[in-house]
């Protein structure tokens, strides 16, 4: 019968873990899972290559929610999708400080978007279906806003950008 140290090492060993010696409270991986009590896979941390990766699964076992960073380019993403595979929440944050949030309809396609460019400016886009803006709310660093529409045909108006200044009244 293996003692309960005995049965750590080997748990330990199986999952590929190197204990550290810097620490007795240290315990690396490049795989760790969560399951449930029958066996099912809850959570995943991943550390392969450059690329760390955190998932919680569904009912199904399939991943809901995922948090990574791309090795390449150096964006950290979090995206929710749903039991068929579909993205339906995007968040993306970038080196540069830019940043941005869609919401995906039930096929995956992006209806709203929210931009922060490095620039500090902002847009807020609505789509159609097809990707076609159909209207875009912006603002530049210094706070002046635009307004813009598309129509059926994705041409915008005559005034494609209207700009606004709005200064309180005292």
């Amino acid at each position: 019968m293996f003692s309960s140290l005995g049965v750590g090492i080997l748990w330990l060993l199986v999952m590929g873990a190197t204990p550290s010696t810097k620490s007795s409270a240290l315990v690396q991986t490049q795989r760790l899972e969560i399951v449930s009590g029958e066996g099912k896979l809850l959570a995943s941390i991943t550390g392969a290559g450059d690329s760390p990766q955190f998932n919680l699964y569904g009912k199904d076992g399939k991943p809901r929610i995922a948090m990574f960073i791309d090795p390449d380019l150096g964006w950290s993403h979090l995206i929710f999708s749903d039991e068929n595979d579909k993205q339906h929440i995007s968040l993306v944050v970038r080196p540069d400080g830019s940043s941005d949030l869609a919401l995906l309809d039930k096929e995956g396609r992006g209806r709203i978007g929210l931009e922060v460019s490095p620039d500090d400016s902002a847009r807020l886009g609505l789509f159609e279906s097809s990707g076609k803006p159909r209207a875009i709310l912006s603002a530049d660093a210094e706070g002046t806003p635009q307004l813009g529409f598309w129509d059926e045909h994705g041409m915008p108006p005559a005034q494609p950008f209207t700009k606004f200044r709005w200064e309180p009244r005292n």
